[in-house]
């Protein structure tokens, strides 16, 4: 907010500025809610593909008219950083993975978290996509920023080197924060 009224991001991108980087459509296919309903629900969230699916395919028009909209606003040697999601599981996850012991909710189970890493790599591919189809001569070059790796080894769910269990901690990653939702498989500060 600036002086008690809410300002647009894109409110403050002008013309000279050289770098914008952004991060965008994961609260667009619902993930946050896909992600609570699958910790607090005893049916699989892989039930959520075809709404997923919808919503992707919504997002390419939603992100050309965005990304229309930022290149509008910079020069020609501009750059507008598209940033990717990580993959928060392990690529091949090896157990089922219980965020909330002692209760009946809270698990990610093996297929659960294989599906959540294919969902987000479908997102990676639309944000890429349309950020390369962004690109057009006399605007800003849009470059896609891939991050998928980024915490290879300290995914969520990977095994713990001391126990071997499942591990719902991560230097990088929050687990799942029953204080504060919104922090729940979000990057850490160090991440």
């Amino acid at each position: 907010t600036s002086g008690g009224t809410r300002v647009s991001s894109l409110d403050r991108i002008a013309t000279d500025t050289p770098i914008v980087t952004l991060t965008v459509g994961g609260n667009d296919v619902g993930f946050p809610d896909i992600v609570s309903d699958c910790l607090l629900d005893l049916e699989s969230c892989t039930r959520h593909d075809a709404q997923v699916q919808r919503d992707l395919a919504d997002l390419e028009g939603s992100l050309r008219t965005l990304f229309s909209d930022i290149g509008s606003r910079l020069s020609s040697h501009a750059q507008v950083l598209v940033v990717g999601y990580p993959r928060v599981f392990p690529a091949l996850p090896f157990r089922d993975c219980d965020f909330i012991p002692l209760f009946p909710v809270g698990t990610f189970t093996v297929d659960e978290q294989t599906w959540a890493n294919a969902k987000t790599a479908d997102l990676n591919s639309v944000l890429r996509t349309e950020a390369k189809r962004s690109n057009q001569p006399g605007s800003p070059e849009f470059v896609y920023v891939d991050t998928w790796d980024i915490f290879a080894r300290n995914e969520l769910c990977r095994p713990d080197p001391g126990t071997g269990e499942p591990a719902t901690l991560s230097t990088f990653i929050n687990g799942v924060d029953l204080v504060n939702p919104v922090h729940s498989f979000h990057p850490t500060s160090s991440g």
